[in-house]
């Protein structure tokens, strides 16, 4: 029988074989997260998101994400802020208590979701990227002569703005 087919095909599945045991957990757990980051994606990837706290350790606290996947995500105590911890690093949460969260990474291999409660915020140098590139296309418009006094105005904010980033 099996021995015989192994000889023929070689590895080959055959399709009677089903994952079995701690293989099972693993797919079951794998197809979770995968729906649980198409989940994200499709809702906003830097959307805050309300979630219960279901346990408290001394590195930080696990939280329930909602939904019907059953996914939990990890929240660092590095990455607590506001009610959730004092100033010297005391964990003040306890299970049951809302957070508002933000989803910062997905892992679908190692089974994670990394949290923070700090809100998104674009990055500086897109910021800038877009105001220098707002500021050449009013510039472009204006007449050829002088510049109008809102394009004027304009970059002088930009150039105080830049000067300002390269001071920190």
């Amino acid at each position: 029988g099996r021995r015989k087919a192994e000889e023929l095909y070689g590895d080959v599945v055959t399709g009677d074989e089903a994952p079995t045991g701690g293989e099972a957990a693993k797919l079951e757990a794998r197809k979770r997260m995968e729906k649980f980051q198409k989940r994200v994606k499709k809702s906003g990837e830097n959307k805050m998101r309300e979630c219960t706290v279901t346990s408290v350790t001394e590195y930080g606290a696990f939280l329930d994400m909602g939904g019907v996947d059953g996914v939990q995500g990890m929240l660092h105590v590095s990455k607590m802020q506001g009610k959730a911890v004092d100033k010297y690093g005391k964990i003040r949460v306890k299970s049951g208590d809302g957070l508002m969260v933000r989803v910062t990474n997905v892992d679908v291999e190692g089974g994670k979701v990394e949290l923070t409660m700090a809100p998104y915020q674009t990055p500086d140098t897109e910021i800038d990227k877009e105001a220098m590139e707002t500021l050449k296309r009013i510039n472009e418009e204006a007449d050829s002569g002088a510049k109008s006094a809102f394009s004027a105005a304009w970059e002088e904010a930009v150039k105080k703005s830049a000067s300002k980033q390269r001071k920190r």
